[in-house]
């Protein structure tokens, strides 16, 4: 894919989305206030095999019109006894102020490290426009569209077969919140990243949860994230994939009015 159309995409998204979008009334999750939500899980393996395995993740989403500021932070950690060593961190934060009902001038940047996958450290920075695409009681659908930079630096063992790299990108993504019932929902997210540098590095990601309050603060969440790019380091795979499990605990300010009797 070469940059013409990659750009092509752009204006296609951003022209779609200017004509067909219309203005609904503010959700909760665009209504001012301040989500927090923790979550962990643990597998431990004893007696013939001895592993452990350790996942964390933190989000928080903050919105005071016109302003709304995002992050999100994930870990999984594995170790034990002939087992590989697993490390993956992802980390985001996203500030967006809005310009129109529908459009918002947007910056975020991401890092990651995933030693498995051959990367130390890839950073990406980002600018561009955010799109509340659908307003609706049953589905809500956002937008990005932005250009970035994104810095790569692979792990020490393949340091001397493999250079940095810093490369100009695109960010195209799509996230989806469909609510089961006042306490439960599922989302689902997919982030084009074309490298318009390079092709070889273009990657795609796409991550499905679901999330069911158990108590008013407690909730299960299950989730599925794919990461695949275009080509990988040598000696490695186009495809990761992480499927999770966990327990949260949220706080809402101000909390979500109590349920009619």
């Amino acid at each position: 894919m070469n940059r013409r159309l990659v750009c092509f995409l752009f204006l296609l998204i951003n022209g779609a989305a200017s004509r067909s979008v219309l203005a609904q009334p503010p959700k909760p999750e665009d209504a001012p206030g301040t989500d927090v939500q923790i979550g962990g899980s643990f597998v431990g393996v004893r007696g013939n095999a001895d592993s452990q395995t350790l996942g964390a993740d933190f989000s928080m989403s903050y919105r005071q019109a016109p302003w709304r500021f995002d992050a999100a932070a994930s870990t999984v950690h594995t170790s034990g006894d002939n087992v590989q060593a697993i490390d993956r961190d992802i980390e985001s934060t996203r500030v967006k102020r809005d310009l129109t009902p529908i459009i918002a001038a947007t910056a975020g940047q991401k890092l990651e490290h995933d030693p498995n996958a051959g990367i130390d450290l890839r950073s990406i920075i980002d600018g561009g426009l955010a799109w509340k695409l659908v307003r609706q009681p049953g589905w809500t659908l956002d937008g990005i569209t932005a250009v970035g930079w994104n810095h790569e630096h692979p792990v020490e063992s393949l340091e001397a077969t493999v250079p940095t790299t810093n490369h100009a990108v695109g960010v195209l993504e799509l996230l989806s919140k469909v609510p089961f019932n006042a306490s439960s929902s599922t989302t689902q997210r997919f982030t084009w990243y074309p490298d318009l540098t390079n092709y070889d590095g273009t990657r795609v990601e796409a991550e499905i949860t679901a999330q069911a309050a158990m108590s008013q603060r407690i909730a299960l969440k299950l989730g599925y994230l794919v990461r695949w790019v275009n080509v990988p380091l040598p000696g490695l795979k186009n495809t990761d994939t992480t499927t999770t499990a966990s327990i949260v605990v949220t706080w809402k300010n101000p909390p979500p009015p109590p349920k009619a009797p």
